[in-house]
């Protein structure tokens, strides 16, 4: 994805500096002042969503969706293969890949991941760790499966870990899939090793998408709010998080509303971020594995972040999250490349940007619920 580059340098008076020592990488950061206090004027109180209703096909309504780096809207259908393209103002463009051996077809069936780079190239992924890369044209450069083998404990290990299935994030950089894991290894995870999984475990996993090796894992621990009422906060144990052109990484825990900022090398850089409107943050606490039905309504119901996208192109970074307590509507907030909070604004339900074309910020394509029909959200921001 197209992620702005934040400045990291000596930011003066523009950040707060931690003094305490602490073990926790989190609490290194420098944190960006993104707002002054609660009840700041923003520049940004509302936006204009167009909807657009692309061209009707024939669909699971089941999907992976987002904008291309030259502006065409495409459309994965997850359990027919296909790959449904669109303009800008909604016309089918044509249809690409579907099931086969083909050079230009895929062999995952139900994937579980598919993402674009900012060069063009796709990956997709399936239940079975079974990857593909395609070119921008759909060429199939690489396919593999990578074998958990025996399985291991070990924190820093791509076999301790599973997808992250509550909020699956991949992300696709110079070759190198990133995706979203969390543990259910009955050896270390959170419930029954909570104190060290939350120093040691490790979620998210490198993928090297050209040789079909696993290049480890990334972002270690959790922020030191976890750590003060562990099960309060864990039913909210995924990240959010992209990665810009210079393969800087931009992570968010689903309740900590700080963004974590680390360069290529995971070098903590700064943080920046402000806690979203009327966000129903009164979990229920969930201390073992069978207290998974209290876990689920924790994430039906209460407020938490869900999506992290920030635009090079333009410099604005985008955090997606829900409001609970039966709100219909979700937060969008809008950030500049300074960290400074824009706006803060009411989105449909599961609203996230996916990208840019100009003049255009674009949200993911929605599946009609009944008739099959397809829309997509576009704003500007003046």
């Amino acid at each position: 994805m197209k992620i702005l580059g934040f400045l990291a340098c000596g930011f003066g008076l523009l950040m707060s500096f931690s003094c305490a020592k602490s073990d926790n990488v989190y609490d290194t950061f420098h944190v960006v002042k993104s707002s002054a206090d609660k009840n700041m004027s923003l520049n940004l109180e509302t936006v204009h969503l167009d909807t657009m209703h692309l061209d009707t096909v024939h669909c699971s309504g089941e999907s992976f969706s987002g904008i291309t780096p030259d502006g065409t809207i495409y459309y994965l259908d997850r359990y027919f293969g296909w790959l449904y393209e669109f303009s800008q103002d909604g016309k089918l463009l044509g249809r690409k890949l579907g099931f086969g051996r083909g050079p230009e077809e895929t062999l995952i069936k139900k994937s579980v991941c598919f993402v674009n780079s900012e060069s063009g190239e796709y990956a997709m992924c399936g239940k079975s760790l079974d990857f593909e890369l395609f070119s921008k044209d759909y060429k199939k450069e690489n396919n593999f499966r990578i074998s958990y083998g025996e399985g291991t404990t070990e924190p820093d290990s791509f076999r301790t870990y599973s997808n992250a299935w509550s909020n699956m994030v991949g992300r696709l950089h110079d070759g190198l899939l990133y995706q979203g894991k969390m543990s259910e290894n009955p050896s270390f995870n959170y419930f029954d090793n909570t104190e060290s999984y939350l120093k040691e475990s490790m979620h998210m996993s490198v993928v090297n998408m050209r040789s079909g090796e696993i290049e480890g894992m990334k972002v270690t621990g959790f922020p030191s709010v976890y750590g003060k009422d562990p099960y309060k906060f864990s039913s909210f144990q995924c990240i959010n998080f992209d990665v810009n052109k210079d393969g800087n990484m931009y992570v968010n825990f689903e309740a900590d509303s700080l963004i974590y900022v680390f360069d290529k090398d995971m070098k903590p850089q700064f943080a920046f971020g402000a806690g979203g409107k009327n966000m129903d943050r009164d979990y229920s606490s969930v201390s073992s594995w069978e207290q998974m039905p209290v876990y689920q309504t924790n994430r039906e119901t209460k407020g938490y972040y869900s999506w992290v996208e920030c635009i090079d192109e333009t410099g604005m970074c985008f955090r997606s999250y829900r409001k609970g307590d039966g709100s219909e509507v979700d937060g969008l907030q809008i950030y500049d490349r300074k960290g400074k909070l824009l706006g803060d604004v009411d989105v449909p339900r599961d609203f996230k940007v996916t990208g840019y074309a100009a003049p255009y910020y674009y949200s993911q394509v929605f599946d009609g619920e009944d008739d099959g029909s397809l829309s997509i959200f576009r704003f500007k921001l003046d």
